[in-house]
Formats: structure tokens, C-alpha cells, sequence
């Protein structure tokens, strides 16, 4: 298959441009703030606190909270100050956190709380690394203070706080000008760089592709916090992957078959994570982490994607998927072998209620629910991998009928699909509960199965449909060609997203979004610029040789 080559002539000077303009703008809005001394507050260290532990930052957790005789209380006030005189006017509080667990703290006045024009609990985010609010002083205070709200779960560590006047925000509000400058840059590089020149060969099932792209802009939405339709996303993005893996699995010589496993599934999976642990480094630059806690972070980042622990892996949680879907395909490669087909079909059935039953089952086992590497999903990823080698042969034995049909008849067939499918995922949303194939979470089997298969093949239809007009340059296809990269870095553009300068609300799903898929998108374009570079060299060093 000839693979398509990016423009080169066109698309690296932009790209860079682009990221010298974004580089400036940062550059320049850091700098500006980086100037500003107008600092109410004292140095962190001398804050006062109860029960938390002050080590280059101030830390609570869980234990700590059980050792103070604190369980079962909510709200702890656990640190407090600095108990300075601050002037009437206007000021900004900034707050560098780290938390597990959403936590809070208030601006509070010894006394004088009536001097405070807002006075009620700022919420700490898990998501988010900053907060920075704006107050106002109605008069002079001489025991002002900042206090942090304990919530009794998860950890809370506060690296600095730091109290500004009027001047600051001003530059605060420069600095964001700045970056949004920055944003168009890089929106603007994306738009101007065509999708075209990253998509398949003609000679590829477009649909499929379609079907895959489809699938990622679905699990960038799941992905976005707080997005009001995650249940209906989760009912059925990750099965549509297994059916179309099912789909498209042939029977080959287990040789060719295991190397196929290797190169499709475990390499890139390794690759991906180390690409995700090397784009952390600046963040961690930036988050004042000094070179032995960088090296640290990298050693733990390293270690948990060899141990397939994601908790050691910021931003790598959906690439559990590749090796679970290698190992389930492998799997299904043996079952596939038997030839009896009731035996077959027996043990598609057994896997669908083990995976379905796995919590329960791990709980009475003694072992973990969650295995390595999304080892704990491979019952259920086997039981849709099953469903969508059916759903071929069924394919290819009716597809000249469906061919024949008329429009109207084609998309009531489609329609009703849709129907089923919504009606089945609703069902066991408000009676039953959501779908989670991670977490092995599921409602009502007999719902279940039916709602994410109907939805399905609704998605899988409608795309045959649609790229019968559609290029190998369409954008679904092209997202859904380059799949397994976009999705590898869809938490690294959330975290990027959501700690972006609030010129927006970020922490609105729909802004989460639409920042990470652009910042998702960049990568993309300078992944694949950078991969023509250096393709085109390795050929002209072998034609010189």
C-alpha cells in the first residue's frame, strides 16, 4: 500500500512559523508576569498550620488525617494566614496545588470579615494545578488571612500562595492576551495545514477509517469533564473499537499473526508512553520541579508503563487499550482454532459473563480488579471482538441486498439501529447503571450487550453511507487513519486544556475540547512533518550510498 507523504514544501514552513509566533507569545506573557513584585503575601513557610507536614510544600493525606484523630469529620480548616495588615483595594489570590481530591479555601478577615466583598469557598480542582480569583478589600485589615479546607479524602499538597495588587492583574490580563495571540497561532496552523496530504490510500475501506475517526471524536468527548452525554459515549465508543478489530481479523499463521501483534499493538504502545513521558518534562520544568524530581518522575513514569500501572502514567490512561486489544485478539485466535463452532460460540458467551461479573469475581478471588495493562477487560473485549467477525460474515453474505435497497428503506434500517441503540443505553443509565469496559462497569447484560452492538453497527452504516461521497482526505477519515496517535495524547492535550490562562472557562467541557483537539492537532502536524523529514533522509543517504 503506497502510503501518502505530507507536502513538505507547504506544510513545514508553516508549522514553523507558526511555533515561533506561539513561542514568542508564551515567551513574552511569562516574562511580563515574571517582572511583576507586587506580592502581598509572606514566604510559604511562614503560613501557620495544624495537623500538615511542610516539606518544600505544604502536604495532607488520608493518613495523615487518620493520625490526628480527624475521620470522619469534613471541611478541616488546615492551614491559615499569614495574618498580615493588606490595604483596601483590589486583589488577585493565586494558589500552585497539587490534589487527588477536590478541596477548597476562603479568604477570611480575623474579625473583619464585613471588610471583605466576597467571602465565600473557592474550589480546588483536581484538574487544575493554579487557581486565581479576584477580591476586593472594603477597608484596611490587620489580620488578614488565606484558609485551606481539608475535605478528609485524597491528598493535598500546596506549593505556594501569593497575594497581588491591581498592578499584577493588569499584567495578569496582559499575560492572557498573550496567550490567547499564542492559540490563534496554533489554531491557525492547524486550519492552514491540509488534512488531506495525512489521510489512507484509495485503495483502503474508507468507512472504516470513517467508523475509527468517528470513534476518537467520541472518546475526546467522553474524555472532556463534565460533558452532560458521557453516559451515552461510554455506552458504546470503546465496543465500536473491538467490533471493527473483529471485524477486520483474518485468519493467518500464528508466526505472521504474533509479529503483526508486535508491531501493531506492543511497540507503539511502548513508544507512546515514552513519547508521554518526555512531553511531561516541561511541565514539570514549568511546575518547579528541580532535576533529581524530574529524573525521579521520568524513572516511576518509565517503570509504570513496563508494569502497565497507569497511576505512574499521567496522561497515558487510554493507551491501556492497545495492549489489552493485542492480547484479546490473541486469545481470540485460539478460540477461533476449535473447530467445533457450538464450543466457540460457548466460550464467546462465558467471556461476555466473566467480563461482565469480573469485579465480583476478583473481590471473592483475592486478586486486584484491575489487572496490568487492561489485562481485567480481555473477557469482555473478546465477546465484541466475536460479535464483529459475526457481524462480516453477515456482511458479505447481505451486502448486494443492501446494495439493491432504495434510500428510505436504507435509512430506516439505519434509523432503527439508532433507535435500539439509544433506547437500551437510556434504559440502563436511569435504572441499571453506566457502561465503563475499564472499570468493568456495567448495567443490565440483556440491556447492555444490545445497546452498545445496535449503536454500533448504527455508527458503521451510517459511515458506509457517508464515504461513498467522502475522499481519503475527509477529516473523520484522516482522524480515524492516524487513530492510535490521536487518542495516545488526548489527557496530555486535556492537561494542557485545563491549565491553560482562564480566558475561558475551562473547566466548561465543551472549551475542554476544543483547546485539547487543537493542541492534539499540533502535535499531529508536526508529528508527521518531522516523520516525512526524516523518511526523506534516511532515502537520500541509502541513494548516496
Amino acid at each position: 500500500m503506497q502510503k501518502r507523504k505530507p507536502d513538505i514544501k507547504k506544510g513545514i514552513p508553516i508549522v514553523i512559523l507558526m511555533l515561533i509566533c506561539f513561542s514568542a507569545a508564551v515567551f513574552i506573557s511569562f516574562a511580563v508576569l515574571t517582572g511583576a513584585d507586587h506580592i502581598v503575601s509572606p514566604r510559604l513557610d511562614m503560613w501557620q498550620s495544624r495537623y500538615i507536614l511542610f516539606d518544600n510544600g505544604w502536604y495532607i493525606d488520608d493518613r495523615i488525617y487518620r493520625e490526628n484523630g480527624l475521620e470522619g469529620e469534613e471541611n478541616v480548616e488546615i492551614l491559615y494566614g499569614p495574618f498580615v495588615h493588606i490595604d483596601k483595594g483590589n486583589y488577585y489570590a493565586v494558589v500552585d496545588y497539587e490534589t487527588s481530591s477536590e478541596q477548597s479555601l476562603r479568604i477570611y478577615g480575623f474579625e473583619n470579615e464585613d471588610k471583605i466583598a466576597i467571602n465565600e469557598e473557592t474550589v480546588l480542582p483536581v484538574e487544575s494545578r493554579q487557581v486565581c480569583y479576584r477580591f476586593d478589600i472594603t477597608e484596611d485589615i490587620d489580620n488578614f488571612e488565606i484558609r485551606v479546607v481539608y475535605s478528609g479524602e485524597g491528598t493535598l499538597k500546596i506549593n505556594n500562595i501569593c497575594v497581588y495588587d491591581k498592578q499584577w492583574g493588569m499584567l495578569f490580563h496582559l499575560r492572557n492576551f498573550f496567550m490567547a495571540l499564542g492559540l490563534v497561532f496554533l489554531i491557525v496552523t492547524v486550519v492552514l495545514i491540509r488534512p488531506g496530504i495525512y489521510g489512507p490510500s484509495k485503495k483502503r475501506e474508507l468507512w472504516i477509517d470513517m467508523a475509527r475517526g468517528i470513534g476518537i471524536i467520541l472518546v475526546f468527548l467522553g474524555h472532556s469533564t463534565g460533558n452532560p452525554l458521557i453516559w451515552l459515549i461510554y455506552g458504546f465508543h470503546m465496543p465500536l473499537f473491538f467490533i471493527l478489530s473483529g471485524y477486520l481479523y483474518r485468519t493467518e499463521k500464528m508466526t505472521v499473526f504474533m509479529k503483526k501483534l508486535c508491531l501493531r499493538y506492543f511497540v507503539p504502545y511502548l513508544f507512546l508512553c515514552f513519547a508521554n513521558s518526555l512531553l511531561r518534562v516541561p511541565y514539570m520544568m514549568v511546575g518547579n520541579y528541580t532535576f533529581s524530581g524530574i529524573k525521579h518522575g521520568l524513572f516511576i513514569y518509565w517503570a509504570g508503563s513496563l508494569k502497565g500501572v497507569w497511576r505512574q502514567m499521567p496522561n497515558c490512561m487510554p493507551l491501556w487499550f492497545l495492549p489489552a486489544l493485542a492480547v484479546s485478539l490473541f486469545l481470540f485466535r485460539l478460540i477461533n482454532s476449535i473447530p467445533f463452532k457450538p464450543v466457540r460460540l460457548l466460550l464467546y458467551a462465558a467471556g461476555a459473563l466473566i467480563g461482565y461479573n469480573w469485579n465480583a469475581i476478583a473481590v471473592r478471588a483475592g486478586i486486584p480488579e484491575e489487572l496490568p495493562w487492561g489485562q481485567h477487560t480481555v473477557f469482555t473485549d473478546i465477546a465484541f471482538i466475536a460479535i464483529g467477525s459475526l457481524m462480516k460474515t453477515l456482511f458479505l453474505r447481505y451486502k448486494d441486498m443492501y446494495a439493491a435497497w432504495q434510500k428510505p428503506r436504507k435509512y430506516l434500517f439505519i434509523g432503527a439501529f439508532l433507535l435500539s441503540g439509544l433506547s437500551c443505553i437510556t434504559i440502563d443509565h436511569l435504572f441499571f447503571s453506566d457502561m465503563d469496559i475499564y472499570f468493568n462497569n456495567y448495567g443490565n447484560i440483556l440491556i447492555t450487550y444490545p445497546g452498545a452492538v445496535s449503536m454500533s453497527i448504527f455508527i458503521i452504516l451510517l459511515c458506509i453511507e457517508m464515504s461513498k461521497a467522502a475522499g481519503p482526505g475527509s477529516i473523520p477519515v484522516v482522524i480515524g487513519y492516524n487513530s492510535v496517535f490521536l487518542f495516545a495524547f488526548d489527557f496530555w492535550g486535556k492537561t494542557l486544556a485545563l491549565n491553560y490562562p482562564r480566558i475561558l472557562d475551562n473547566e466548561l467541557w465543551i472549551v475542554t475540547f476544543l483547546l485539547k483537539s487543537v493542541f492534539v492537532s499540533l502535535l499531529f502536524v508536526l508529528w508527521k512533518n518531522m516523520e516525512d523529514i526524516i523518511s526523506r533522509h534516511l532515502l537520500i543517504r541509502q541513494f548516496v550510498r
